[in-house]
């Protein structure tokens, strides 16, 4: 399957250009772009915590993605993917979420994250189901806690042809990608910390009771009367070990485990997964085998050419990055 091309994003003149007045095609543009959205998923089921409990303080490094479709014209940057904090001015997600398979980006697109985490009670979106409401469910309302990057660095070998919930899972290898902002963004959160090379070759199913264990956290819909609803807060699932490839590592349900079982689905995109209850982050969110159920696929980030790509960017930049257990 072909992969539609879109504009890199590399320097920092693409990642914030139009912040001046928008074009006067820019209504239509973003027209385009939704009802390609709403046709996409119409037809892929893919990427928010099905389950899972809301997370409130506990990964204040764990923010939602949003792409801003008209620069800054009257619509507010709308939820897409989930991300965390990787240094004082680095967030990793998902390059699928940079450059959406079947999704053409109008060229002025920017790009904004939130830390803010929200509750049932406060969310930090309108909320409503998903997608037949999208985009008017997922914006964002409070546009003061929004940062924009300077700079998008792609990682160079993404394999073409990922289309989320269409193609083969396995395509799409090397999904990352790093969003730079202005030093000390983050300089009041303590980033996660990213796996140490190789660990997860260690990993071994043991059985249902006393498998390896992890802690999913993102951002997206939840199920209510069989449809997916945006929910608009940060949740934490428990999922459990299913097999590991070469770039993925493979998770299920901790359904009968643990009471905090979920499933990775719409809106999770980028979003972390740590090992057990830790800070230490093994891979990212890829896609699921099936619309929000099966196997879920992450992008693991202890191999050579993930550890290569992510070490100018990490807080040991100047000297040897290891990783952490």
């Amino acid at each position: 399957m072909s992969r539609t091309a879109f504009p890199s994003l590399r320097d920092p003149a693409r990642a914030s250009r139009g912040r001046g007045a928008r074009g006067t095609g820019a209504p239509a543009a973003v027209a385009l772009v939704v009802a390609a959205v709403l046709a996409a998923l119409a037809a892929t089921p893919a990427h928010a915590i099905t389950g899972g409990v809301p997370d409130g303080d506990a990964h204040p490094n764990v923010g939602a993605l949003g792409w801003d479709l008209d620069g800054t014209g009257p619509i507010p940057p709308v939820l897409i993917c989930g991300g965390s904090v990787i240094s004082d001015r680095a967030f990793l997600t998902a390059r699928h979420c940079i450059e959406p398979p079947l999704v053409p980006l109008p060229s002025d697109v920017q790009w904004a994250v939130t830390l803010e985490g929200g509750t049932p009670a406060a969310p930090i979106l309108p909320g409503g189901f998903f997608p037949e409401e999208y985009p008017a469910c997922c914006a964002f309302t409070d546009e003061s806690a929004l940062v924009r990057p300077i700079q998008i660095v792609l990682h160079p070998d993404f394999t073409p042809g990922f289309v989320p919930g269409v193609s083969d899972p396995t395509l799409g290898a090397h999904d990352l990608a790093v969003l730079l902002f202005a030093p000390g963004t983050f300089a009041g959160v303590d980033p996660v910390r990213i796996v140490r090379r190789g660990r997860l070759g260690r990993l071994r199913a043991a059985g249902d009771r006393h498998g390896p264990g992890f802690t999913f956290v993102g951002y997206g819909t939840e199920l209510r009367e069989d449809r997916f609803y945006a929910a608009g807060y940060r949740k934490a699932a428990r999922l459990a070990f299913d097999a590991l490839l070469p770039d993925w590592l493979l998770t299920r349900s901790a359904a009968g485990r643990s009471p905090r079982s979920g499933t990775p689905c719409y809106g999770d995109s980028g979003s972390p997964l740590f090992l057990g209850g830790s800070s230490v982050q093994a891979a990212l969110f890829h896609t699921t085998a099936g619309p929000c159920t099966g196997a879920a696929y992450h992008q693991r980030l202890d191999t050579r050419a993930e550890q290569a790509f992510l070490a100018p960017y990490l807080p040991h930049r100047h000297g040897a990055h290891r990783g952490h257990r």
